[in-house]
């Protein structure tokens, strides 16, 4: 419906995913913004690439901040070319933060040599492009101002000797299993569905922490954290450990050879097709295209991490918050049934 009424001209902001924009074909579109970094050069190309193909003057703003480089490493770290995923991640940065001509660079990254454009922001005068934006950047820091006054009224809470005993007895009843975000699920009570479906509402503990606000639970872990005295652990994604916790692991029986032949074999396949099909019903009931849904190389890529929560779901590339929001829910109940 938001494709349709983009391309009807009935809306005229649309608000996407990398790989949902990638499939417009506006050639109208004046503004292109990127709210993150993409992983590399290429992908910030080709996605900015959308504006103005029909050749008249439009924008494209990126929006960087160094927190954006921890994100896309950590997802980077997950694919096989690790290594060539940093590099092209390290172009990007130095794209972001030169003090060269925006096109001259990108340009040059792909062996073009162009004279300056003068028409971005480091071949316009400084001033010139602040006094632009000046009311817009006032407000902004007004709203950051007090969105961070807010959080740290709701951070500035004294825990009770009881209050972090708890906190650790709910650390040392599932260590090195969640992150942050869901412990602070745990100790406040949460009723999500993924609490629920992983019996953690069971725990000792949980909800003890009501009154308490999240900001001030995530302030305590991460000073924990650096502390040392909570470890991050976990090879797919951050999970929380305290550091004095020793887990034992008892060696499995040793499965025969056919048994584990089956068992890589059967997500390669079976998997990838049940939610091929759970993505072609979706398609049809909402009378999308299924690329819309799920695309195929999305489909893989969640079959292969096999994430195990909304959180770890949203850090598959193509995967949203919007689409989590929608499909989270039945595909991690698929995914919870070749565990």
């Amino acid at each position: 419906r938001a494709q349709d009424g983009y391309n009807n001209g009935k809306t005229n902001i649309l608000v996407a995913t990398n790989a949902f924009g990638m499939g417009l074909d506006q050639p109208d579109v004046r503004l292109v913004i990127h709210y993150q970094i993409p992983a590399s050069l290429e992908s910030y190309y080709q996605e900015a690439g959308r504006a103005g193909r029909d050749g008249k003057p439009s924008d494209c703003i990126l929006f960087y901040h160094p927190s954006d480089l921890v994100t896309q490493g950590f997802i980077i770290g997950k694919e096989n070319n690790r290594k060539g995923g940093e590099t092209l991640l390290s172009h990007l940065k130095e794209y972001s933060i030169a003090n060269k001509c925006r096109q001259q660079a990108l340009c040059s990254y792909f062996g073009e040599e162009i004279l300056p454009c003068k028409i971005c922001d480091i071949c316009l005068e400084k001033e010139s492009v602040e006094s632009n934006f000046a009311d817009e950047r006032n407000q902004f820091l007004e709203r950051e101002k007090t969105k961070r006054l807010k959080q740290e009224v709701k951070e500035r809470y004294s825990f009770s000797k009881e209050e972090l005993e708890t906190i650790e007895k709910v650390l040392e009843q599932i260590p090195g299993k969640f992150g942050k975000r869901m412990i602070v699920g745990i100790l406040r009570g949460s009723r999500s569905n993924e609490i629920l479906r992983k019996k953690l509402d069971r725990l000792i503990g949980y909800g003890s922490l009501r009154s308490v606000a999240e900001e001030a639970i995530l302030k305590i872990l991460d000073e924990w954290i650096s502390e040392k005295k909570v470890k991050i652990v976990g090879d797919k994604y951050p999970k929380l450990i305290l550091s004095s916790t020793v887990i034992l692991k008892v060696p499995r029986k040793k499965k025969s050879l056919d048994v584990e032949s089956e068992k890589k074999v059967i997500p390669a396949k079976n998997l990838i097709q049940e939610l091929k099909n759970f993505r072609d019903r979706e398609a049809r009931r909402r009378k999308w295209k299924k690329f819309m849904v799920l695309q195929n190389p999305v489909i893989v890529q969640i079959a292969k991490v096999m994430p195990e929560t909304p959180e770890e779901l949203s850090c598959v590339k193509g995967m949203g918050v919007a689409k989590v929001e929608k499909f989270g829910n039945d595909i991690l109940r698929i995914l919870e049934k070749w565990k």
